[in-house]
């Protein structure tokens, strides 16, 4: 629990004290990071603050319990994958992490989504139904959660740029642009698989 609260503040500092205990575990994070940003995702908030949803669950609840083992296994195996264009980013600026050192980076680089996730979860759920079709008097609520969405990228981005920095012990534009070409590759494939089938 220390860690996580502190590498919130002190990524670097908190990133180098986790790679030297060992305790490189990274599936927590990951798993809890899906889970609740997906359930705060515009396209899920009715359902999410609706009256139905108890009901919901309780008809569904095989069905849904078998997705959410489908979509954690799905997400485990894209984080896995991530983490490996993670090492070769990290090698075009001289990293010297290893694959296992990166995956855990990469996944406590998460917690901001966690906690910001966390915050907005039980708005969202004291919300009355329909507060989030589009109404005047709704904006502030619009306005108030995309300003969360606006400060998770961004701590995500200082978080997640600063540890991965410092498991493969680069500089901190290093470990910003490790980041961005992270998440950039696999969007730059998907739109060359796109284009090359047209």
């Amino acid at each position: 629990m220390r860690d996580a609260l502190q590498i919130l503040v002190r990524p670097r500092a908190t990133m180098r004290r986790i790679l030297d205990s060992g305790r490189l575990r990274w599936m927590p994070q990951v798993i809890a990071a899906a889970l609740l940003s997906s359930m705060t995702e515009s396209k899920n908030r009715p359902l999410i603050s609706s009256a139905v949803l108890v009901d919901t669950l309780m008809q569904n609840a095989p069905i849904i319990v078998g997705g959410l083992l489908l979509g954690c296994a799905a997400v485990l195996l894209f984080f896995y994958g991530l983490s490996w264009i993670a090492w070769f980013a990290g090698r075009t600026f001289e990293g010297t992490g290893s694959p296992r050192e990166i995956r855990s980076a990469l996944a406590w680089g998460l917690l901001p989504v966690i906690v910001v996730s966390a915050v907005q979860l039980p708005l969202i759920l004291a919300l009355p139904a329909g507060t989030f079709s589009v109404d005047v008097r709704t904006c502030g609520t619009a306005a108030f959660l995309a300003g969360l969405g606006v400060v998770m990228l961004a701590w995500y981005l200082v978080v997640g740029s600063l540890a991965l920095a410092e498991a493969h012990r680069v500089s901190a534009f290093g470990g910003i642009a490790s980041l961005l070409l992270t998440w950039l590759s696999p969007v730059v494939l998907v739109v060359a698989a796109i284009l090359s089938f047209r």
